[in-house]
């Protein structure tokens, strides 16, 4: 399992990504506050899962979502 944080702001965020046992599994990356940074987040987090699916999510913040797929400002 891996835990996703991601440091919110208003034109991009930072994203770090570790293990159950807080190892750090890649090194801290940037996205873009776009569909299309959720769009790379997405991508990046499938390729260390090999999963098709995507992965749970929790709002953290009022906006953090508004830009993904589906969501009230994504496409």
């Amino acid at each position: 399992m891996f835990i996703v944080g991601i440091d919110i702001a208003k034109r991009s965020h930072m994203v770090c990504v570790i293990d159950s046992e807080g190892r750090t599994v890649c090194r801290p990356f940037s996205i873009r506050n776009s569909c299309s940074g959720y769009n790379t987040l997405l991508e990046r987090l499938r390729k260390l899962t090999n999963h098709k699916r995507a992965p749970d999510q929790h709002p953290a913040g009022r906006h953090f979502f508004q830009n993904l797929p589906g969501g009230p400002g994504g496409k």
